[in-house]
């Protein structure tokens, strides 16, 4: 009696296992990616249908804030003083104007300055 069938039956078991489990991945693979298409066909014909509206926001505007939007703000302010402005206080707006966003509606940001902590200590 000889091992050799055994062996070759073996096998030719396993081989037949490893093309099933390739056929599966195969087919799951295909599955994935039909899937992944048919999301994306669906989501540019909403977009482009105008069933779904996108809006990323972030719009620039040139107008000032509404004045309930200022009105509600001005609890924050607090008045203007001789170092508000000062020739430092106007080179901060300058730098400010020439890198970064437009101030020009923007109301002061209350700071601390020496002359106020003197006063009221």
């Amino acid at each position: 009696m000889s091992v050799l069938p055994t062996v070759r039956d073996d096998l030719a078991a396993a081989a037949r296992r490893q093309q099933r489990r390739a056929g599966h991945r195969r087919r799951a693979a295909r599955l994935a990616a039909a899937v992944t298409a048919a999301v994306l066909l669906l989501a540019g014909l909403a977009l482009a249908t105008g069933v779904v509206h996108w809006d990323p926001g972030g719009r620039v505007t040139t107008s000032p804030p509404p004045p309930e939007q200022r009105a509600a703000l001005a609890v924050l302010r607090r008045p203007q003083t001789a170092a508000d402005r000062s020739a430092a206080a106007r080179a901060a707006v300058r730098v400010g104007r020439t890198h970064g966003p437009s101030s020009t509606s923007v109301p002061p940001v209350p700071t601390p300055c020496a002359s106020s902590a003197r006063s009221t200590a």
